[in-house]
């Protein structure tokens, strides 16, 4: 079970970013939030895992740079971006915010 400090600091650092990108519109490209990888050959790592959905770092960082909407799980409480990747597939990422400028993809699938 998570602790209190926990789901209090995630549900801050969340709305952060939910502010941030119900704002991105005035928000200059170079503040899109860095992206943690773990490395490509990592079989338990978050490459590896949005493989598994068919999509690529490329079709996350596209979302993360220009989601459209902003949400949580209701499955993880994790915070989730969705937005179009560049071929045209709707696509979620749920992800961990590490610290205000950088997040963890933890999964992203096509919805």
């Amino acid at each position: 079970m998570k602790s209190l400090a926990y789901s209090a600091f995630h549900r801050l650092t969340s709305t952060r970013l939910a502010d941030y990108y119900s704002k991105k519109d005035a928000v200059d490209a170079h503040m899109t939030p860095i992206l943690l990888w773990d490395l490509d050959d990592d079989t338990d790592g978050n490459v590896s895992h949005i493989a598994e959905h068919g999509l690529t770092k490329d079709d996350v960082e596209e979302v993360v740079a220009a989601a459209d909407r902003f949400e949580f799980s209701h499955s993880s409480g994790q915070p989730i971006l969705f937005g179009y990747a560049s071929d045209g597939r709707y696509i979620a990422v749920v992800y961990y915010e590490v610290d205000e400028d950088t997040i963890y993809p933890i999964t992203a699938y096509e919805v």
